[in-house]
């Protein structure tokens, strides 16, 4: 997809792509369950954040400054080669050392299998790390289709393996074996679609790249890997049982942030012109634009799993009690919507270490919410702890936009929206309202903001044939 595409070009691939991939994670998520018992699919969540957790820090944060550069129309094809070389190179030293640590932690922990699933899932950390440089790489330059294709590739590929498993009795080696291929899959179609070869003689990294990629990094880190670190801290502190719940949780609680997600890969190409041509007007018509669009689209998503949330859990065994820590995650999914993309707009305006001072004292606040909360409510405390950091987070993006770029994160039309969805799902987390007069609640909410935003609509079509 050429660099000028519009906003329904890009939003139709991501359309397209994310509804592969909830599709895909559904089908897998209902696989997986029907393969594990709950306990066993504890430790399956849990190992696949922690592989993640060591992946990320291998590419120095370099695919976030590919992200930039690129964005920005910089040229990076050095940088490129540069942040796949460091990914390879750290990725394998990380993996060897997690293979190595794999038989002490799984004896350390109460999750079952945990030290079979470690060692075989560190070979993809290489693999993941190669691959996110490759993913910001495409969708920053303006191809968003493949950017957004190539990963679902791997997503797709995991339902037919794990329906082979399931059907001729594979265990947890034939389980890892599918996730090393679906790991492998779209680094392969990016390297097979690249414009110029990915590895090629490895260029020096600037002293200034790297102080930025760790920004961006723990930036990122501490975004991301937010609901990660809940899986592992409940695998810490809580069970199994409790590991699995929240899991369960996290794959449907995605569906709240479908619009953000469609709307994401655009915003960071025309955002990052927008802002290196000085366009302050334009910067705040597309930062409304976007985050009006992603809550009415969240806020009809909301009501949909207050109202079906617990018959679809029972869809996948006894998982009824994952009912209450989802409510929970859909509240701080909406504070996330709600306040726009203040990250991504702070981080291409050139405030990386302001946002990674916010990200790193939501790190904080985050770890001891939990070691608090989750010994007393388990998988409804880890995602009390993760609503309540969301909140601190982007109210303080919002006081740090406001203050720099003179940029309104919130108005008053999103703000009562904001406050009303989100006390409609805090309290069916809670069980304080019934799940057909949260969903009534949530979907009342969703037209009155609609209603009130209706003179973005005219904004709408004029961005879509830009």
């Amino acid at each position: 997809m050429p660099a000028s595409a519009s906003w329904f070009d890009s939003a139709l691939a991501t359309l397209v792509a994310r509804a592969g991939l909830y599709g895909a994670a559904f089908a897998a998520l209902w696989l997986a369950t029907q393969l594990f018992g709950k306990a066993e699919y504890g430790s399956y969540v849990f190992a696949i954040a922690l592989v993640w957790f060591v992946s990320f820090p291998a590419t120095l944060g370099l695919d976030q400054v590919v992200s930039v550069r690129v964005a920005r129309g910089e040229e990076a094809s050095a940088l490129i080669t540069a942040a796949l070389w460091t990914s390879l190179g750290i990725g394998a030293g990380l993996a060897l050392l997690l293979a190595a640590a794999a038989p002490a932690l799984g004896a350390l922990s109460s999750l079952p299998g945990l030290g079979l699933w470690l060692a075989g899932l560190a070979v993809t950390v290489p693999l993941l790390a190669m691959m996110s440089v490759l993913e910001a790489w495409f969708i920053a330059s303006g191809r968003v289709a493949a950017g957004q294709y190539y990963p679902l590739s791997g997503q797709l590929l995991r339902v037919p393996l794990l329906a082979l498993a399931l059907g001729y009795g594979g265990g947890v080696p034939a389980v890892i074996g599918l996730e090393i291929l679906v790991a492998l899959l779209p680094l392969v179609l990016f390297a097979l679609d690249s414009r110029r070869p990915p590895l090629g003689l490895r260029p020096k990294l600037q002293p200034g790249q790297i102080r930025l990629g760790l920004q961006l990094l723990v930036s990122r880190l501490a975004f991301e890997g937010t609901r990660r670190i809940d899986l592992l801290m409940l695998g810490v502190l809580g069970t199994a049982l409790a590991v699995a719940d929240f899991g369960i949780a996290l794959r449907l609680v995605i569906v709240v942030e479908l619009g953000r997600d469609l709307l994401l890969p655009a915003l960071q190409s025309r955002m990052g012109r927008l802002l290196a041509g000085r366009d302050t007007a334009g910067v705040a018509q597309t930062y409304r634009l976007t985050r009006a669009v992603a809550l009415v689209v969240g806020l009809f998503a909301a009501a949909g799993i207050a109202l079906l949330g617990q018959p679809v859990l029972g869809l996948f065994g006894s998982y009824e009690s994952a009912y209450a820590p989802l409510m929970l995650l859909v509240a701080g999914a909406l504070v996330n919507i709600g306040f726009g993309h203040n990250a991504q707009v702070l981080k291409l305006a050139g405030h990386a270490g302001t946002l990674v001072l916010i990200r790193g004292l939501t790190l904080i606040m985050l770890f001891t919410a939990e070691l608090w909360l989750i010994p007393v409510l388990g998988a409804s405390g880890a995602a009390l702890a993760a609503a309540a950091a969301m909140l601190f987070s982007n109210i303080a993006m919002s006081m740090v936009l406001k203050r720099r770029e003179g940029l309104a994160s919130l108005d008053t039309a999103s703000t009562l929206a904001l406050g009303s969805a989100t006390l409609a799902a805090l309290l069916a987390g809670f069980a304080a309202v019934p799940p057909v007069a949260a969903g009534l609640w949530l979907a009342a909410t969703a037209l009155g903001y609609g209603v009130a935003e209706r003179r973005q609509a005219p904004l709408l079509r004029a961005a879509a044939d830009a």
